[in-house]
């Protein structure tokens, strides 16, 4: 496969896994035959690929944190539509208000619960970070002897980096 069809395919695949677009839009953009995108994302597991970037970790906290938020704007306009009721002492409306703003608040403590569980889970410790990086290594080694005697500065800058950062921790 020549050198330009690599670097179609890899942007074929970030277009795919990251951006999440479909095979026709890349083909489209790309200037490629529809039947090649399917190809690569059958042959190269795009699909696996994809649904793990949309579930892991920080996508996860992310979209909490996007459920929390609104939950927050959804309080202050209770609150604020509280505050108008009892201007015009409407009871019947401040109490119904104040049950909708209850259940906003058990919804926003049952996700920063769930948002501190994926935290804790996500967190990888250092020998864990270690040892995989002990394997790309490895496989960068048995690869191409050459690429990875000519990255040893940077394995060892990066693991120095790394475990400074853990200790901080």
């Amino acid at each position: 496969m020549g050198r330009n069809k690599d670097k179609e395919r890899e942007v074929a695949r970030i277009m795919y896994t990251k951006q999440g677009l479909d095979a026709r839009t890349i083909a489209g953009r790309l200037n490629l035959n529809i039947k090649t995108v399917y190809r690569w994302i059958k042959q190269y597991n795009w699909q696996a690929l994809r649904s793990a970037e949309l579930t892991k970790p920080t996508q996860r906290l992310e979209n909490i944190r996007q459920i929390i938020f609104d939950l927050a704007e959804q309080r202050l306009a209770i609150s604020n539509q509280i505050k108008e009721a009892e201007k015009k002492a409407d009871k019947d409306t401040i109490a119904q208000l104040r049950k909708d703003l209850a259940q906003i608040d058990n919804a926003a403590s049952y996700w920063n619960k769930v948002l501190a569980q994926i935290d804790k889970e996500s967190k990888v410790s250092l020998a864990q970070y270690l040892l995989i990086m002990e394997e790309i290594f490895e496989a960068l080694r048995q690869y191409d002897p050459k690429i990875f005697i000519q990255t040893i500065e940077f394995q060892e800058y990066y693991l120095q980096k790394l475990t400074a950062r853990y200790e901080k921790h």
